[in-house]
């Protein structure tokens, strides 16, 4: 496949199904491939022009492939849910996404699904694509560079991706903060969950 830039070659998996970014002429798009044979089967529209790809789609535990365009454009920057409806992806809803290359994403015990607003905000956003709860303000460096993990309690937390001001937030699930805790230099690491509940 021709892939975007860095990041972008990440790919998710879900079920038999391989979802990834392709470049293509009209912007990037999510491509979808078979996981046994490694056959394209489909892709998505474009979303947006340029280039620059540097996030990974991801899967919600339902099935709903999430495209996160982010290149530092507002005309562009979007996270778009779609659904594999098994010779397509149907575009669901699209929510504006802040500049966050190398970030990752979460979703939910509810399936609520949690991104970052372009004024540094986590945001929460239910099924239909209405964002129903942000954040405080999350110090970041520039280019911000957050990483996520919630647990099975729906406890969110958050790597700023800072080098000297790098920290950890916890959120309850309605992103109200419970804590946040020094971690200098914490760049893109962490936070992950264990199956046993351990954060690292």
């Amino acid at each position: 496949r021709y892939s975007p830039t860095s990041g972008g070659s990440q790919a998710a998996v879900f079920g038999s199904r391989v979802y990834a970014w392709e470049a293509g002429g009209y912007g990037p798009r999510i491509s979808v491939y078979d996981i046994n044979t490694g056959n394209h089967l489909y892709s998505s529209p474009a979303i947006g022009g340029g280039l620059v790809q540097q996030v990974a789609p991801f899967v919600g535990p339902n099935g709903i492939v999430y495209a996160t365009r982010t290149q530092n454009n507002i005309l562009t920057d979007s996270l778009v849910a779609f659904a594999d409806i098994d010779t397509a992806l149907e575009r669901l809803w699209s929510v504006p996404l802040g500049y966050v290359p190398f970030a990752s994403f979460g979703v939910g015990p509810d399936n609520s699904v949690y991104s970052y607003s372009a004024n540094h905000e986590v945001i929460r956003i239910d099924p239909t694509g209405a964002v129903i709860d942000t954040s405080q303000q999350v110090l970041l460096d520039y280019p911000a560079q957050p990483r996520m993990a919630i647990g099975a309690d729906g406890i969110v937390y958050v790597t700023n991706g800072g080098f000297a001001n790098g920290a950890l937030y916890s959120f309850n699930p309605d992103l109200t903060l419970r804590w946040s805790t020094p971690v200098v230099n914490v760049n893109v690491g962490g936070p992950a969950i264990g199956n046993t509940g351990i954060l690292i």
